[in-house]
């Protein structure tokens, strides 16, 4: 539940970003300000793809791969783009810089949310393994598709009621920051599967200690047993020597 939580506030910097940069305005020209908060969107979708790419790469390092540690990507994703969404309203405070800021925001905004998308198959593959991956995905995705309507016209409301977007885009980045310390508790509490296999890996590990005891106690033993035999028969041997010499 908590990606769905999270979710809340994910679309609508994607769907109020251009009207809330226009309204700063970027430019005092209108074509060149319509421009430079349309390009912002497609700053976002080209830091994405780029974030998919990196962001794989990475999950994919042997101290991602083990213990779910993909998760925290996963968190830091969500609590960054949290961040950056109550960050665009800090823009319109930065005189003379409102666009600069803003692409900086969309382009930080923009890898994070590259490294959610691209960590979903996978995070599903590490919690459920391959036989329920499916399911899960299709899960999650049936239960995203709620808070991405809902949040929109939420804040679009809040926008025709205080005609402002600030108190919108403050209350849009703060789900994220939510669903991401809400990812704690799948690490605090790891579905019965885990336990269960870590469980059967601990009693197969004791057996494989007590089978290494045994063998190397038959081991030892053997090596006395031969050892004795070794003696007897040298003292066998010296035995029969003296008796030659005596005769």
């Amino acid at each position: 539940m908590a990606l769905p939580c999270a979710l809340f506030g994910y679309f609508v910097p994607f769907v109020h970003l251009v009207q809330f940069a226009k309204n700063i305005p970027l430019d005092s020209d209108d074509s060149q300000n319509g421009q430079k908060a349309a390009f912002l969107m497609a700053c976002i979708g080209i830091t994405s793809g780029l974030g998919r790419l990196f962001f794989g790469r990475v999950s994919d390092l042997p101290a991602f791969r083990r213990n779910g540690n993909r998760i925290i990507l996963q968190q830091a994703a969500f609590f960054a783009m949290g961040v950056c969404t109550m960050l665009m309203t800090v823009a319109q405070f930065c005189e003379g810089f409102e666009y600069q800021t803003l692409l900086t925001i969309c382009c930080v905004m923009g890898l994070f949310d590259g490294c959610f998308v691209t960590l979903l198959g996978p995070i599903a593959f590490d919690l459920c393994g391959p036989a329920g991956a499916g399911q899960a995905i299709g899960s999650l995705l049936a239960l995203f598709s709620v808070p991405m309507t809902v949040g929109p016209p939420i804040a679009g409301i809040i926008y025709d009621k205080v005609g402002d977007y600030t108190p919108a885009f403050l209350a849009a980045g703060v789900p994220p920051i939510v669903g991401s310390l809400l990812m704690f508790a799948i690490r605090r509490f790891p579905p019965k599967e885990d336990v269960d296999d870590n469980v059967e890996d601990n009693r197969e590990i004791t057996i494989d200690k007590a089978e290494a005891e045994k063998i190397q106690r038959n081991e030892s033993q053997a090596a006395l047993e031969k050892e004795r035999h070794d003696d007897q028969y040298d003292h066998t041997q010296s035995m029969g020597t003296s008796g030659t010499v005596l005769a």
